[in-house]
């Protein structure tokens, strides 16, 4: 069976030694190739694979890729593929990864403590002679006892809660729909379980709140001025998609001191070939001292590249032995 790898997730060694040592028990007779760039060679790979891993196909190259069955997407977030072309194609099943929430989860922890330690002005002020803390009557806030509001409850949004737990919060989340056979306000410790519309609600509780929702048109700008309102003297996480929250009133309300704080981790711009040094948003954040900053790469840790590799192998597995794959994307929710 022949699998096409478009994706740069890592280089070609990676994928190609990481692949065939998740094969060696099985040795299934695959064959990873790698596309070239001469358009004839490209055409007939296109035409033979039944698994392609990354990269952005059109209608016309979808329509000669006559055998696929399965377009992999080795990561969590799918708001930069063009979803609405594969719509057109019901035989191919279009699926991502959530092998790296455990390392979204603990990034998500590091921004919350951060924040909650005052720890980068801490650093940047002892490095010139100045001392916060009990000197200055300056207290930092304890974790324990806090109440830490979880907006988006999937893969990472379990992992967050588990940690927050463990702190000894308590946890307040919604999460698109709730089906209350999986009992999650039971099996994770959760003190509050809503759905989306119940998020004034979530805010009104929660000292501390996570974003953890994919990017979608219905959770475009779902944070908008009104709600950054609500969170008034509270501090906002967000390791989601940048697009949730609204950019200029999230900047105004971190100037002018509405936030307390934030920790942000996606973004508004992002380096291209033209661009390959830039700025993370038209508004200078960084200019913020209630902000702490982080370069979208969350999810981008050893361990996390290597299970995210093996959650495709898994995938590729199950194409080949005629089985259903995991993670399907829902075309029409756009994740």
């Amino acid at each position: 069976m022949k699998v096409l790898i478009f994706s740069k997730m890592v280089s070609k060694r990676q994928w190609r030694e990481l692949l065939e040592k998740y094969n060696q028990e099985e040795a299934l007779p695959l064959e990873f190739i790698f596309p070239d760039q001469d358009s004839k060679q490209l055409s007939d790979q296109l035409a033979t694979a039944e698994v392609i891993v990354g990269g952005e196909l059109n209608e016309s190259e979808l329509n000669h890729a006559e055998k696929l069955k399965l377009f992999q997407i080795p990561f969590a977030g799918v708001d930069q593929q063009n979803l609405e072309v594969f719509k057109k194609f019901p035989r191919i099943a279009v699926c991502n990864t959530h092998a790296n929430s455990p390392a979204v989860a603990e990034q998500a922890f590091c921004l919350l403590l951060a924040l909650a330690k005052n720890l980068i002005n801490n650093d940047r002020h002892l490095r010139q002679g100045q001392w916060h803390g009990h000197t200055t009557q300056e207290p930092t806030i304890q974790l324990q006892g806090r109440n830490l509001g979880i907006i988006g409850l999937g893969a990472i949004g379990l992992e967050i809660a588990k940690r927050a737990v463990a702190f000894g919060m308590k946890v307040y989340a919604v999460k698109r729909t709730i089906v209350k056979e999986d009992e999650l306000e039971k099996k994770y410790g959760l003190t509050f379980l809503g759905i989306i519309e119940q998020m004034e609600y979530l805010i009104a509780q929660s000292d501390f709140m996570v974003i953890a929702l994919p990017l979608t048109p219905k959770t475009e700008n779902l944070i908008d001025e009104q709600m950054l309102k609500l969170m008034k003297g509270k501090f906002l996480v967000n390791v989601g998609r940048g697009k949730i929250v609204e950019e200029r009133a999230f900047y105004k309300y971190l100037k002018n001191g509405t936030l307390a704080g934030a920790g942000i981790d996606t973004w508004y711009q992002y380096p291209d070939r033209n661009f390959p040094k830039r700025l993370p948003s038209q508004y200078p954040f960084q200019e913020l001292s209630n902000v702490v900053m982080s370069p979208h790469n969350a999810g981008y840790t050893d361990k996390a590249v290597a299970d995210n590799v093996l959650v495709v192998y898994q995938n590729i597995k199950r194409i080949f032995y005629g089985q259903e794959p995991e993670n399907r994307i829902n075309l029409e929710e756009g994740y």
